[in-house]
């Protein structure tokens, strides 16, 4: 099957890395926490949630970060074997399209970041700033998990 079919049957979750996937022990923002060896823990909570999500909405999840998409891939090896479900790809911040763009706009997708502030100014304004205008839900780590427990996993 080619990549092209294989997005149109699935949709997307971002999830970032840093303080989303991964919860660092000292507080404030993480960039690159991992390299720097900063105690953390898995956040069993969200991964726990994308299972069921990811399931429920046949979801191809794809992890991102700041760092970009070598950084992604590099902490995602150190802890996939925790993780029930599959990656997809990795990918930078400022590149969360599908590996074929010109599926982007029939793909409905999500995104998680711990760093949405933003939000309250307006999920469109939102949306395009970060290049989010085809991703129909936007979600904080904790609104995700608690949507998902309370039996929200539409879209």
């Amino acid at each position: 099957m080619n990549q092209s079919s294989h997005d149109h049957q699935h949709t997307h979750l971002y999830v970032d890395i840093d303080d989303t996937l991964i919860l660092y022990q000292r507080g404030g923002v993480n960039p690159y926490g991992f390299l720097e060896n900063i105690e953390w823990d898995l956040n069993t909570d969200l991964v726990d949630a994308i299972q069921v999500w990811a399931d429920a909405n046949n979801a191809i999840v794809r992890l991102w970060s700041g760092g970009g998409a070598k950084y992604a891939n590099h902490v995602y090896q150190q802890v996939k074997a925790q993780i029930p479900f599959n990656v997809d790809s990795f990918n930078s911040k400022f590149n969360l399209s599908s590996h074929d763009s010109s599926c982007e706009e029939q793909n409905v997708s999500a995104f998680i970041d711990d760093d949405v502030p933003w939000i309250t100014d307006g999920l469109d304004n939102a949306r395009l700033a970060w290049g989010l205008k085809n991703h129909i839900r936007v979600f904080e780590p904790q609104q995700f998990s608690d949507c998902v427990r309370s039996g929200d996993t539409r879209l």
